[in-house]
């Protein structure tokens, strides 16, 4: 059986499955949105090989997160998304809203608000 890549506290290196899992999409989805084989894409996912920073940006792109997302776990980017907007003044805050809204991150019933 093939050894995981863990950081030294034994989690996972990168979040790319608990991103899919949030995003509600497939290893397949990755597969159609970039020019990586099914078996790329599943010993990534899985944890069993490294990847390089252009790999990192392309899966990122086809996932529509940021790179440095996939670098921690979903719900730690969303909190640290929404806690930004939360330290922004009022009018900044339903500016940055709007344009989230827009690009479809936040639902209308955004958490930072």
């Amino acid at each position: 059986m093939r050894k995981l890549k863990r950081r030294p506290d034994g989690g996972p290196i990168w979040y790319v499955a608990e991103w899919l899992t949030h995003l509600g999409l497939r290893q397949a989805d990755i597969v159609a949105r970039t020019e990586f084989t099914k078996s790329q894409v599943s010993e990534w996912v899985n944890c069993w090989e490294r990847f390089n920073a252009d790999s990192l940006y392309k899966i990122a792109k086809a996932l529509k997160v940021d790179a440095a997302d996939l670098l921690r776990p979903p719900v730690q980017a969303d909190d640290d998304l929404a806690r930004h907007i939360r330290h922004l003044d009022p009018r900044q805050r339903e500016r940055a809203l709007k344009l989230l809204r827009a690009a479809e991150i936040f639902s209308t019933s955004d958490r930072a608000a």
